[in-house]
């Protein structure tokens, strides 16, 4: 492992014979962020040997200082610093940007604290498991980064050999007389430098909120639900972050749509969903921007069924400029009161053919659109409806090769979705 040594000259004679030639005093320092943030509640800790001298923590302004005072020449001591709590501190989707952005070579990570945050797995470079470590702690899916401490200490002193790839680093200053031993803080998985350095997440936002959109629609208990989940009108985005939380609905899968969401964007910490989704290039954020499966445990209307929480995970959104936008949830009501429009398809899955069923509360055309798991639309489809159910078959050859499809019925007033699978 590394260290730092910090060597003082006495030349003022401070030191006198009657200390034997050692300086007798305080030793203590402060403890920063590379932003200059004081980082409060760190024990640091004094070693003659290997023996544990004294602990002090840190107060709000990032100082601390020993109760020992005399360094015995013959001895070694050194400082070191360790905190390691609140793992989720300062980390959101937008340093998922930064580090993919950075992977990607589009805007590499300045300067060589960013780099040891992104390293969230220990191992000495930054690779897209780091990408999923923080993911995972975003999500609520781990609490801490297993292979890491949630923050690391460098001394001040300590000259990088290569700023561009920082480890090994040093981690403790060995004491070689009275001065002041300053580390500097380094929040894992926090490379934009957002962190609260004395408790909870701090971020500077735009003032602009990006809004997802629901329909609005009443679903019946056991219903089986697709629902989209649209964004409105807006510049394109690099990510998004945000937790739904369901009333008595399972969730039971996402399917992407303009955004390219799976399985690993996602927490299922019932009836909590977190949602974690970042990009390197920007990305148009209106139409269907995902799609919900859901199954309904009882009878209701959307908009009591799902909503957002932002104790869970404050919900974010991300613009072209990295710009940090708050998240908003909104439910689009038919412009018929009690409109409804069901679908559902036989066989599913299927093969050769698949019937399509429509039943329509209100006559008028309807339209079918079957779109891949890239969002592509591979079908479509006008049809009109009179209330009573008829199917359209659909052969399998019109879609292509076997796997998910997503069905989408829109009439005037109402819309409705199901999953497809082709084997």
């Amino acid at each position: 492992s590394c260290q730092t040594f910090i060597v003082m000259d006495d030349n003022q004679g401070v030191c006198g014979a009657s200390s034997g030639g050692d300086c007798n005093g305080p030793i203590g320092g402060k403890i920063e962020t590379w932003e200059g943030e004081p980082v409060s509640n760190v024990e640091v800790t004094l070693r003659r040997n290997d023996t544990i001298l004294e602990s002090r923590t840190t107060f709000v302004n990032g100082t601390y200082q020993m109760g020992w005072s005399d360094l015995d020449t013959p001895y070694a001591y050194t400082l070191e610093a360790f905190r390691n709590d609140n793992h989720r501190n300062g980390v959101s989707t937008l340093d998922l940007i930064k580090i993919q952005k950075h992977l990607l070579g589009l805007e590499f990570l300045d300067g060589p604290y960013r780099r040891i945050a992104a390293d969230a797995n220990g191992n000495e470079s930054i690779t897209a498991v780091d990408l999923l470590e923080i993911r995972k702690v975003i999500l609520g899916l781990n609490t801490e980064f297993p292979d890491n401490l949630s923050w690391r200490f460098v001394p001040e002193t300590f000259n990088f050999a290569d700023p561009e790839h920082p480890w090994p680093f040093a981690e403790t200053i060995a004491v070689v007389s009275f001065m002041e031993h300053n580390f500097i803080g380094i929040k894992i998985g926090d490379v934009n430098g957002t962190v609260d350095a004395h408790a909870a997440d701090v971020a500077l936002r735009s003032g602009e909120t990006f809004t997802l959109e629901i329909s609005n629609r009443r679903v019946e208990a056991g219903e089986e639900l697709f629902i989209d989940v649209r964004g409105a009108p807006h510049s394109p985005i690099l990510g998004i972050q945000t937790a739904f939380r369901f009333d008595d609905l399972t969730f039971n899968g996402i399917n992407p749509g303009t955004l390219d969401v799976g399985s690993g964007h996602v927490g299922d910490l019932d009836p909590i969903l977190t949602l974690s989704w970042a990009s390197g290039h920007p990305v148009p954020a209106d139409g269907t921007l995902f799609t919900l499966h859901l199954t309904a445990q009882r009878s209701g209307w959307l908009r009591d069924l799902i909503s957002l929480d932002h104790q869970q995970l404050t919900g974010e959104a991300y613009d072209q400029e990295e710009q940090i936008m708050d998240l908003a949830l909104h439910f689009a009501e038919s412009a018929v009161p009690g409109t409804h429009l069901s679908l559902s398809a036989t066989p599913n899955p299927f093969s050769n053919t698949v019937d399509l069923w429509l039943r329509a509360s209100e006559a008028g055309p309807v339209e079918i659109s079957i779109r891949n798991v890239a969002g592509q639309v591979v079908y479509q489809h006008i049809m009109t409806c009179d209330g009573v159910p008829g199917p359209v078959a659909v052969a399998a050859a019109a879609l292509g090769p076997p796997g998910l499809y997503v069905v989408s019925a829109v009439s005037a007033d109402a819309s409705a979705t199901l999953k497809l699978v082709r084997r």
